[in-house]
């Protein structure tokens, strides 16, 4: 499991991300690689409630899926992030920070859910 988590999963998004042929492939693997993404946000997050804090994950994975200058990240800036897959995790009512529609298209709008659960685990476990 370490092996995968370590070496084989920081590759695999490292390609995802970061390859020149992200701008040629189409909406559906596009969509694809925001369902990875968030099911790396709820690994993390699950991951984060046990000792020793995935330091690797972090800094290979969620900075890779974080940085504004990622092939990804640039063909995907001004999608909106769904709210379902967060309202699943959190239930009705308790998603308190949303991408504004005119919000400027500089920040990756998808990037306002992933922070915002990170932010809000960081709290929940240093109380």
């Amino acid at each position: 499991m370490q092996r995968f988590l370590n070496k084989c999963m920081p590759e695999a998004f490292r390609k995802l991300l970061n390859s020149g042929a992200v701008q040629r492939w189409n909406s559906e693997i596009q969509k694809g690689i925001y369902n990875m993404l968030e099911l790396f946000i709820d690994l993390l997050v699950v991951r984060m409630k046990h000792k020793p804090v995935p330091v690797q994950m972090l800094n290979q994975v969620f900075s890779l899926a974080c940085d504004l200058d990622c092939e990804w990240n640039c063909k995907n800036k001004g999608q909106q992030s769904e709210e379902k897959h967060w309202e699943d995790l959190f239930g009705p009512g308790e998603i308190f920070a949303r991408s504004p529609e005119n919000f400027n298209q500089v920040f990756i709008k998808w990037l306002i859910f992933p922070i915002y659960i990170l932010f809000r685990l960081f709290y929940v476990y240093s109380i």
